[in-house]
């Protein structure tokens, strides 16, 4: 008795498979195979490279925030020194002097407010990195 290899895996009574065929089918399972292995390799690197990407925009971003607000910090210093200058050497009436003092005080407080936010955030974003990182590694081995 002779059987057919039917093409949805079903058997059926006939001639027995060719040897040809099999390995005809063989062949193109292998090269398959390593078509999707290239591929997986391919979304691998892409998935490692995005994550460095995000990590490094996301570093990028908090340490921008930081300069800008120690520039904030170190303005507000400036200005509190100008002041307190231009207040000791009689420029100004002692009322608006004062009230500058007091006004830098507080952009000096708020500076310093934001400087410590991005020094959060920033910790944030490495707790973030080092998350993903280990999220990653594992993917790629």
């Amino acid at each position: 008795m002779q059987w057919d290899v039917v093409a949805d895996s079903r058997v059926s009574r006939g001639s027995p498979p060719s040897l040809g065929g099999l390995r005809e089918d063989r062949d193109r399972l292998s090269r398959d195979n390593d078509d999707l292995r290239d591929k997986l390799n391919t979304l691998q690197n892409e998935l490692s490279d995005l994550g460095s990407h995000l990590v490094r925009l996301a570093l990028q971003m908090v340490a921008d925030r930081k300069e800008s607000t120690k520039q904030e910090r170190d303005d507000a210093l400036s200005r509190l020194t100008v002041a307190r200058e231009a207040s000791s050497s009689g420029l100004r009436s002692s009322q608006n002097a004062s009230s500058e003092i007091d006004r830098l005080r507080a952009d000096l407080a708020t500076a310093e407010d934001n400087y410590n936010r991005a020094e959060a955030a920033l910790e944030q974003a490495n707790s973030t990195v080092q998350a993903l990182t280990m999220e990653v590694r594992p993917r790629l081995e």
